[in-house]
């Protein structure tokens, strides 16, 4: 059985693809005849401790937990699967709290107000990926800071699908059973 690889490193990608991402104001109105409403969500992002945690957070792994709330194209070449983003989304950073915490980072929950253009598409099917923080952590590579993204990707890889779009439809924290749960959309 060919096993998909899935890149372990993939810093320049990631910059790259959410560099579309803008930061907005909460005051800021839509263009005229845009379809574009704010609407109010919270994420999973893992915040890491010392050295450019704090840049990291703001200007990679937030933008990703947002921008993964919407479809995001991904195409498998080479045996390696690649995420696209198709459209910016802006979002404002509302409030956060801490969920668990490891000596590798903190999982938390920040609310956002994302500003959304469209609909969320109809998925051809939908998938739950479950996880701890400690799995996220230790496997996560590039994405281990934004649950929703790791999800995403194993979800994407799993499908055998060369091409389509993913997207998380919810992800959650259960403190309990300290595990993670993502319900992950495909589109073909």
């Amino acid at each position: 059985m060919n096993q998909r690889a899935i890149p372990r490193a993939l810093p320049a990608f990631l910059v790259a693809a959410l560099a579309s991402v803008m930061f907005v104001s909460a005051g800021s109105a839509a263009a005229p005849g845009s379809e574009a409403s704010d609407r109010e969500v919270e994420v999973l992002v893992v915040r890491f401790s010392g050295g450019a945690s704090e840049e990291r957070y703001r200007y990679m792994d937030l933008p990703a937990a947002a921008r993964f709330l919407s479809p995001v194209a991904f195409a498998v070449r080479g045996g390696t699967l690649s995420f696209e983003t198709e459209t910016s989304s802006g979002f404002l950073e509302r409030g956060r709290r801490s969920l668990a915490g490891r000596p590798g980072g903190a999982l938390e929950l920040v609310s956002v107000l994302l500003a959304s253009e469209t609909r969320e598409p109809r998925p051809s099917r939908t998938v739950t990926v479950t996880f701890t923080l400690d799995e996220l952590l230790a496997r996560g590579g590039p994405w281990s800071g934004v649950p929703a993204a790791w999800a995403c990707l194993r979800a994407a890889s799993d499908s055998r699908w060369t091409s389509g779009r993913v997207w998380a439809r919810s992800a959650d924290y259960d403190a309990r059973t300290g595990r993670i749960t993502v319900r992950v959309a495909l589109l073909k």
